[in-house]
Formats: structure tokens, C-alpha cells, sequence
């Protein structure tokens, strides 16, 4: 897979490497043409952004290299290699363990596989308030949201799926150094103040 690197101003990560799974060699097809994406199990965003302010309290948080945390069955890691140059003119040849970010199935892969984790404990209301990556949740009071911060953080550290990056808009969580304040963080791409 052809691959480059992009440079963001993100504290989580600066520097990703991006893999092209839609490229395409002379005469064959590329690695997502191969694939089936599975079906859609990904909320709506406008259905999350609408209900993410329905109430007074709102937080916010991602999964921690989400695709990265998904393991692939060792026999499909050849489908996943790509070249890395060392030097000038020697290049070695990797496949990745883990999901791949831009694969076609990669959004029902995660998707799924948080639905399992949340439906093991019982917790299978949490799955609308994924976007991907994305945690995103509203609450009548702040003790719901102490709560359900809890709840949500235990169930994915359990999954070896850390949430990071929290913010919320209750002063109350400020004290505990875990929560940015609203002011410049995006939610699914838009502006929160």
C-alpha cells in the first residue's frame, strides 16, 4: 500500500502516517476494491450532533488509536503489507497486525467490535454515542455524567480501547486535570463553545 505522512497540530497526534488501501497497480485492483465493507453500523453524525445538545451537560473524549487497537487474524496481514525505505536504497517489507485506517471495512470492523464489548456488559445503549473514534454523550445533571464517565471508562479500558481527550462543559470535572474546557475543541468537525 502507498502510504505518506501528514503533520497536525494535535497533541494526541502530530504526525500520522496515512495508507492509500484505494490505490491500484497496473493492471490490479486495489486492496478495498477486494473488500467488503460490511454493513453501515455507524451513527449518523447529525443524529449525534442534534442530541449532543439536548441537555445542559455534555462531554466529549476519543478512543486511543482506535484502529490501531484492533488485532487482524495473522493470515490477513499479507494482504496489509506496504514498504518502508531505511536508507537511500534498501527498503524492507512490513504488514500490519492491526486494522488499517482507510480500509473500507475498517469503520464496521471497530464499530462492531464495540458493539460486542458494550453488549458483553450489558451496556448495549452506548453504541449511540460512537461516531468511530468519537465519544459524545449529554446529560440532564452533572452526577449522570460522573457516572456515566465511570461507567463508559471502565467498559473500554477493560477492552484495551482507552478513552483520552476529554471535555466537558461542567467546571465540576476541571478540578480532576482529566477535562479540557469546551473552548476550541470540535465536535465531529464543528466548532463547541
Amino acid at each position: 500500500m502507498p502510504h505518506f505522512g501528514i503533520k497536525k497540530d494535535s497533541h494526541t497526534t502530530p504526525f500520522r502516517t496515512v495508507f492509500n488501501a484505494s490505490a491500484k497497480s497496473k493492471g490490479h485492483k486495489s486492496l478495498n476494491e477486494c473488500l467488503l465493507p460490511g454493513p453501515n453500523l455507524v451513527e449518523l453524525a447529525y443524529h449525534l450532533l442534534i442530541w449532543f445538545r439536548l441537555n445542559e451537560y455534555a462531554m466529549l473524549a476519543d478512543i486511543s488509536k482506535a484502529f490501531n487497537r484492533v488485532l487482524l487474524d495473522p493470515c490477513d496481514a499479507k494482504y496489509t503489507r506496504f514498504l518502508w525505505r531505511e536508507v537511500a536504497c534498501r527498503a524492507l517489507t512490513f504488514a500490519f497486525r492491526v486494522v488499517v485506517f482507510g480500509i473500507t471495512a475498517s469503520p464496521f470492523l471497530l464499530q462492531q467490535i464495540l458493539n460486542c464489548h458494550f453488549e458483553r456488559e450489558g451496556r448495549p445503549d452506548l453504541a449511540k454515542s460512537f461516531y468511530l473514534d468519537n465519544y459524545l454523550s449529554t446529560f440532564e445533571d452533572v452526577e449522570s455524567m460522573r457516572q456515566e464517565h465511570e461507567s463508559v471508562n471502565k467498559i473500554l479500558k477493560g477492552a484495551g480501547m482507552p478513552l483520552e481527550g476529554w471535555a466537558s462543559n461542567s467546571l465540576v470535572f476541571d478540578s480532576e486535570k482529566k477535562w479540557s474546557e469546551p473552548v476550541n475543541v470540535n465536535v465531529l468537525g464543528l466548532r463547541w463553545a
